[in-house]
């Protein structure tokens, strides 16, 4: 059987520092993921105008969660300028 690897142990051997996390649903899917990526250490960026929640209210959690974690939150327009 094959040596076992992480996620995060993959990313790390190919040199990958910071994630660029976007999808659906922010308030659940998103949100763990961005604040699992922090938690492994990685420099995590939300990229706001690519994600969408579920509902307002706990959108707006989620978002507050993930700043809490140290995740940045992002659109496009200013990653790219």
């Amino acid at each position: 059987m094959g040596k076992f690897t992480t996620f995060a142990e993959e990313l790390r051997s190919r040199g990958i520092s910071k994630l660029y996390i976007c999808g659906l649903a922010t308030d659940y899917c998103v949100c763990e993921t961005a604040i699992d990526g922090a938690d492994q250490g990685f420099s995590v960026v939300l990229l706001e105008d690519l994600t969408r929640g579920i509902a307002p209210d706990t959108t707006r959690r989620a978002k507050a969660r993930m700043r809490s974690a140290g995740v940045e939150i992002q659109t496009v327009d200013q990653l790219l300028t």
